[in-house]
């Protein structure tokens, strides 16, 4: 199943990109750093201090701006704010206040994101942090963007993270977060550049412990002013008729508050892990920033199809397929995919028109064309050993962020931001104790492994999944000041893998 977001939602329309018009080149980068809390993030992987290309430290800061401003007068001494300090390989730094901060909110957790560029005016530091109400039971997303400019320092307007209907995000407790970067290689004419999308994933719980989920995108440094919100916990791990399921009657509250996010082997996913407490079921979900050039090839298969509209005939589908074909060979030639990667996609959804183009009839062509592009996706995320190997399988679901519409509709071709999502494990929960729970999931994420603490802090507790979906025996490590909690929880993680 596929969704489009975008703003004010309107129809999703053909993209404007053409035969010879840009040349897709196989160049892709997609890296994920290590999910954390927020709060870790400042001592781990992501962190309020970058190193620049030329060896510069930039460091976000917090703190009020009488002590981060000894002697300014531009706001009140106690006023909480954020300030940046640089400082260069040689000769004298510089502190500046960051904007957007130094109203009635309380500004932390600063996070920095260096986005380098060919040419040194073009490197942009992105900055991300919690704005919290006066009372902080309520938390905003707020970020801005930084670039190093011929002329100097050039800032971006102060945004506020907000979901697609335009409402701030409104968080009563600190997300987690990954961030993925991809980067997309294109040739137009002789002149070649890149796109470049950022994400940030966060991760949090929501009211009557919703597992709450979106994606924060940067198009070339810029925020593109909206993000989808997922209450996953209504979507997925839901009881296999659609009713509601039975959570055990002593299950403690701790499963439900304790989903877990990493990066999945590979570097190119996200694994999380989490109980749902309307189902009564624990499982993996797989969350996958699909590779930009795998959706543009999705929306050019999808072109092809429409291309030849006059020949589909419901009754008689072998003279459209060989169209079809022979057109997604020319694609794959005048893009430059590879020629393997082409006869696969072109074979198998050809073959998928011969079995179903019936069924959709004239009435539903357009969705004919749809669901191929969503195959071209899975087929291309298979070939290169991604997660998604059919967005049509139950469980699975196909979200696009719409980008066309970026920077005043001036770039119609500018690929959309595809997000798959595909349950690995869903299970009942089992029955366990009532001390401090953590879950982690199997490189495959079809197993799972529930941990929980003693009351009295002299055993760690886990049971694990089996692939028929049953759960183990509990089992118990015994603790001691040569073995912690943590160090106890590694060697599980070890067990599992």
């Amino acid at each position: 199943m596929r969704t489009t977001m975008k703003k004010n939602f309107p129809k999703p329309t053909r993209r404007a990109l053409r035969r010879g018009s840009v040349a897709l080149l196989p160049c892709l980068l997609s890296f994920l750093v290590p999910s954390v809390s927020w709060a870790d993030s400042l001592t781990g992987e992501l962190a309020p201090r970058v190193i620049t290309t030329n060896g510069e430290l930039l460091e976000a800061k917090a703190g009020s701006y009488g002590d981060l401003f000894p002697g300014g007068t531009q706001l009140a001494a106690t006023t909480p704010v954020l300030a940046l300090d640089i400082r260069p390989q040689e000769g004298p730094g510089g502190r500046l206040l960051i904007p957007g901060t130094g109203d009635a909110r309380v500004e932390e957790g600063a996070i920095a994101i260096f986005e380098p560029a060919a040419e040194a005016a073009d490197e942009t530091l992105l900055l991300l942090w919690q704005s919290l109400s006066s009372d902080g039971s309520l938390r905003q997303i707020r970020g801005v963007g930084v670039r190093r400019g011929n002329a100097g320092l050039e800032w971006s307007e102060v945004f506020t993270v907000r979901d697609a209907t335009g409402q701030a995000l409104e968080l009563t407790a600190a997300p987690q977060l990954a961030i993925t970067r991809q980067e997309l290689s294109q040739e137009v004419a002789t002149q070649a550049f890149d796109v470049r999308h950022t994400l940030v994933h966060l991760l949090w719980e929501g009211e009557a412990g919703a597992v709450m989920y979106s994606a924060v995108v940067w198009v070339e440094g810029v925020y593109v002013g909206f993000n989808p919100v997922f209450d996953l916990s209504a979507e997925y791990l839901v009881a296999a008729d659609g009713a509601s399921g039975t959570a055990p009657p002593n299950l403690p509250p701790s499963l439900l508050q304790a989903p877990h996010l990493e990066v999945a082997e590979g570097g190119t996913s996200l694994r999380l892990t989490f109980g749902n407490a309307t189902s009564g079921r624990v499982g993996n979900l797989l969350i996958d920033a699909v590779p930009l050039a795998h959706g543009v090839l999705g929306d050019l298969v999808r072109d092809e199809v429409f291309e030849h509209a006059d020949s589909f005939d419901p009754g008689e589908l072998n003279g459209f397929v060989d169209k079809f074909r022979a057109g997604v060979v020319i694609i794959g030639r005048n893009f430059n995919y590879h020629p393997a990667v082409v006869e696969y996609v072109s074979s198998r959804v050809g073959n998928w028109i011969l079995d179903n183009g019936e069924t959709y009839g004239y009435e539903e062509f357009v969705g004919l064309g749809e669901d191929a592009r969503d195959l071209t996706i899975g087929l291309t995320q298979s070939v290169y050993a991604s997660t998604v190997e059919d967005p049509a399988a139950p469980g699975s679901n196909l979200v696009e962020l719409d980008l066309s519409g970026l920077f005043g509709g001036t770039t119609a071709d500018q690929p959309g931001q595809l997000l798959s999502f595909q349950v690995t494990a869903d299970l009942a929960m089992p029955e366990i104790g009532d001390g401090e729970v953590s879950m982690l999931a199997s490189n495959d994420g079809q197993r799972i492994l529930i941990s929980w603490l003693a009351a009295d802090g002299s055993r760690l507790h886990y049971l694990e999944s089996h692939l028929d979906g049953s759960w183990s025996e509990a089992k118990s490590i015994a603790l001691h000041g040569d073995l912690t909690p943590s160090q106890a929880e590694r060697l599980l993680r070890a067990k599992l893998q």
